[in-house]
């Protein structure tokens, strides 16, 4: 805890295992500092950006960026080299496989939710298709060649950027809007949540591709374990 005048200013809890126990490659995560201990700063006001926060992100940015340096540009998604883009990409657990459902069966099953949505009396309720896609039980596994097909290469990278963006982030409804955006477009948004579901939308009408990859993004969002993501559309 530190303390100003006797008043505690912030607390810093622990970590949960010793800080040698970490595998090397982990170190290399972009921001892994700053998404490693920053949420693990608690000030008592809980207001975002306080003084605190904004000092201790500042040395952890700094040690961020030494990092970077001593990694390499093998531990860069933004690299070139497609053997490093696997090396980094394996290392945070993006595998050169990813799946897909078949969206014309899976998705077509569903029921309507009702949601509380913001309107000009306040909050209101309306009605919207939650589609359930945790029904499905076939997935189509695909094998990517990030060395042999460009599309590959950039899609993988698609793939790794995101997950070392987004995966270790914490849990809250800011980073989940604005990791459904980072893959999915400035229009998504959650609309309403109850436990364990967080309904969100598309804020247009969806691709199939974009049905059919659902669940694999879902896997590498910033969300805890027994809540799920319910994509939605307005009836």
């Amino acid at each position: 805890m530190l303390d100003l005048h006797s008043k505690p200013m912030a607390v810093i809890s622990e970590a949960v295992n010793s800080c040698f126990t970490e595998p090397f490659l982990t170190i290399c995560e972009p921001c892994r500092q700053i998404n490693s201990y920053l949420p693990r700063i608690k000030v008592p006001t809980n207001k975002e950006n306080s003084a605190v926060e904004v000092i201790a992100k500042s040395f952890l940015e700094l040690d961020d960026s030494l990092m970077n340096e001593i990694c390499g540009f093998c531990f860069n998604y933004d690299t070139d080299d497609c053997e490093c883009l696997i090396r980094y990409g394996k290392s945070i657990g993006a595998e050169l496989t990813y799946t897909t459902i078949d969206s014309t069966n899976c998705m077509k099953f569903g029921y309507e939710q009702e949601v509380d949505v913001c309107c000009v009396a306040g909050v209101c309720v309306k009605k919207v298709f939650a589609h359930c896609h945790q029904l499905c039980q076939i997935c189509n596994v695909h094998k990517l060649d990030p060395c042999s097909n460009p599309n590959d290469l950039e899609f993988y990278r698609k793939i790794v950027k995101f997950k070392a963006t987004w995966f270790n982030s914490a849990p809250t409804r800011k980073n989940i809007v604005d990791a459904l955006q980072d893959w999915f477009g400035a229009d998504a948004y959650v609309v309403d949540a109850h436990f364990p579901n967080i309904f969100w939308s598309l804020g247009r009408p969806p691709t199939e591709d974009e049905l059919a990859i659902m669940p694999f993004v879902y896997s590498m969002m910033p969300v805890q374990d027994g809540i799920d993501l319910i994509f939605t559309q307005e009836l």
